[in-house]
């Protein structure tokens, strides 16, 4: 006799933002970090151009490592582009809340990592 087992999942979110979040996990999930975490991070970049940019830069840190590293990054063409080149570094999920019109807002979560200046020039 086949038996059918239904899996209910209760999933809350208490942050003012929407935020992508990891149901399964594993290492290879690129929102893992993103569960149960205590710090957000976010730049607002609402009044950027995307003309004559060199490069995109972002300074982390492991929690608990001194000092900063600074991640130079290749200068994007559009907001899109700032979100897409930001989650193949492999420091965790990048995202916003909106990516047709403004406020554009830079969202990441983790308690992993610590992010500091983010530029875009």
């Amino acid at each position: 006799m086949n038996k059918h087992k239904q899996i209910i999942l209760q999933i809350q979110n208490h942050m003012s933002i929407a935020a992508p979040i990891s149901i399964f996990g594993g290492i290879f999930d690129p929102n893992a970090n993103t569960v149960n975490t205590h710090n957000r991070y976010a730049w607002d970049i609402t009044a950027q151009s995307y003309v004559g940019l060199v490069a995109m830069e972002l300074q982390y840190r492991q929690v608990g490592v001194i000092p900063y590293t600074t991640l130079i990054m290749p200068p994007p063409g559009s907001f899109a582009d700032v979100l897409r080149i930001l989650n193949l570094q492999s420091l965790g999920t990048f995202w916003a809340t909106s990516l047709i019109e403004g406020p554009f807002i830079v969202y990441t979560l983790s308690d992993t990592f610590q992010f500091n200046v983010f530029t875009i020039a």
